[in-house]
């Protein structure tokens, strides 16, 4: 199973970990983040229950076209974050932006 900190699968940070293994089967490894956003537009009614409530930072690669993405439960589970990138977002904003500006790029 693959997990938020599996490479390919670091989109998953935005979800609850109780649906990362649902997303992950429908998504797969290495989606671009239209597919990502698409999924939760398609899914309004369950848009509160999937995302996730913590804040996200994204961690752009304008060369590779990709997104790191680091949350705040990484913190809180041990995880060491990265001093890249200083910004927080709530999940639906970074969503907004990046469905706005970056759809095409890819989840590391």
């Amino acid at each position: 199973m693959a997990s938020s900190n599996t490479p390919g699968f670091k989109y998953l940070k935005f979800f609850n970990p109780e649906f990362h293994t649902e997303i992950a089967s429908l998504l797969k490894e290495g989606p671009t983040l239209k597919d990502v956003i698409t999924l939760v537009l398609q899914n309004p009614d369950r848009e509160t229950e999937i995302l996730i409530n913590c804040k996200i930072k994204a961690i752009r690669n304008d060369n590779l076209k990709v997104f790191d993405f680091e949350n705040e439960n990484d913190i809180n589970e041990g995880w060491i974050v990265t001093n890249k990138g200083t910004e927080w977002f709530n999940v639906k904003e970074l969503m907004f932006f990046i469905g706005r500006n970056f759809k095409h790029y890819r989840s590391i």
